[in-house]
């Protein structure tokens, strides 16, 4: 019989972030230079099971938009994978 203390997989942890969201972001204008005045950017975030649910891939764009147009500084695309790896 099992209790609600023992351990679970955890195949299934992430299956919440499947699908497209609209994300937010904030990053400190100046690292390491003891300030805390930061940036805020808004994005996107889209997420898919990878291995029948075992992985997941998640691409993320955010981008800064300045009054001219778009800002490369403030431009972060990322493709991540993540796998689940039972002890």
């Amino acid at each position: 019989m099992r209790t609600s203390t023992e351990p679970r997989s955890a195949v299934q942890d992430f299956d919440f972030y499947m699908g497209s969201w609209r994300i937010h972001h904030r990053r400190l204008k100046e690292r390491l230079a003891g300030k805390d005045e930061w940036e805020e950017f808004e994005g996107t975030s889209v997420a898919w099971p990878l291995l029948g649910g075992a992985g997941n891939g998640r691409w993320d764009h955010v981008g800064g938009q300045l009054d001219h147009g778009v800002h490369p500084d403030r431009l972060i695309s990322s493709v991540i994978r993540g796998l689940f790896l039972p002890d």
